[in-house]
């Protein structure tokens, strides 16, 4: 039997505080190469979205769309990697959702930019699809910064 009684508070040792602060700076790398690749991906976005505004007059050929299209793939793919790993649940899901969604557009632009898909989408439909994008990347971010903040100042 230990002398000390279960309800009161044992100090954390110096170890435990270490590894703490460690969980702490890692969680925040994690959050900190989300975010990269979350700017990265709004990035290419903010370039793209243009080609397809009303008013545009040149537009990149249907190749040049789907490599782009595939490249944003990859890099949410990356984030829901990352994303998975964090222990978190309420984060991982805040931050999941968002991400999920804007997947799920990539996939539809890219079946509609494929080599083989006889169809194509009108610039009105992907330059909206593209600002959904947006929108949720937007969300993601917002979610970690909020995240961070709180954890910097516990």
């Amino acid at each position: 039997m230990s002398n000390s009684p279960s309800h009161i508070k044992q100090p954390i040792t110096e170890q435990e505080h270490a590894v703490f602060m460690d969980s702490l700076r890692i969680g925040n790398g994690f959050l900190t190469t989300i975010q990269f690749q979350a700017d990265k991906a709004t990035e290419t976005i903010a370039h793209l979205r243009p080609y397809f505004e009303a008013t545009s007059q040149s537009q990149p050929d249907e190749k040049t769309i789907y490599q782009v299209l595939n490249a944003l793939a990859q890099r949410l793919a990356a984030m829901d990697q990352l994303i998975e790993s964090i222990e978190d649940n309420a984060l991982t899901e805040a931050v999941g959702y968002p991400l999920d969604r804007a997947t799920a557009i990539i996939e539809l632009l890219q079946a509609y930019f494929a080599p083989s898909c006889p169809m194509q989408p009108d610039d009105k439909t992907v330059y909206h699809a593209l600002g959904s994008v947006l929108l949720e990347l937007v969300t993601m971010q917002k979610t970690i910064n909020e995240y961070k903040k709180v954890n910097d100042q516990a």
